[in-house]
């Protein structure tokens, strides 16, 4: 068989690069003040059970039905997905939303005569320039490595979605 004619290779979409997932506590992250957990995928855990040597987290996607059957176990410090993959897409930024309905929820508590949109609007601005200044770590650590190694990569952060002038990196 000619060459030009054979089945061209296909890469698999759901196939993906190997990285680490990381995970975070987010205190008061639930709608009832509980702590929640959310990885780097963009998925977010609520306790399911706590035993003396561990912690079980479910996906906080549950509706009746369909419920997603994904969870992670927590021993210490240390996060294991379970053996059940979740069912649906992540949620872009779910850490970032987290942490901000836990502050806004915080500060909302220890001022009641506040007026719910100056709390807002304070995270906000705080978040806003925390964002900023991640962003401006981040070019500036991208062109030290640029100077240093000449090498071409792309950040893999989902909270970065800046796109910068030099074409060896991207966001």
């Amino acid at each position: 068989m000619e060459d030009s004619i054979s089945d061209p290779r296909i890469q698999d979409p759901t196939v993906s690069e190997s990285y680490a997932i990381t995970f975070q506590l987010v205190d008061a992250g639930t709608q009832r003040a509980k702590t929640k957990l959310v990885d780097s995928d963009g998925y977010s855990y609520n306790v399911k059970l706590r035993r003396a040597n561990a912690i079980y987290w479910q996906c906080t996607v549950r509706p009746k039905g369909n419920q997603c059957k994904a969870i992670v176990i927590q021993r210490g410090n240390d996060f294991q997905q379970g053996s059940q993959s979740h069912n649906h897409q992540p949620t872009t930024g779910a850490a970032t939303a987290a942490i901000i309905m836990a502050s806004v929820k915080e500060k909302a508590v220890a001022d009641p005569f506040k007026p719910a949109s100056a709390i807002v609007n304070e995270v906000s601005e705080y978040v806003s320039t925390v964002s900023k200044l991640f962003k401006a770590l981040w070019l500036l650590f991208s062109k030290i490595m640029l100077s240093l190694f000449n090498v071409q990569f792309q950040c893999k952060l989902p909270i970065c979605a800046t796109h910068y002038s030099d074409s060896r990196v991207s966001c």
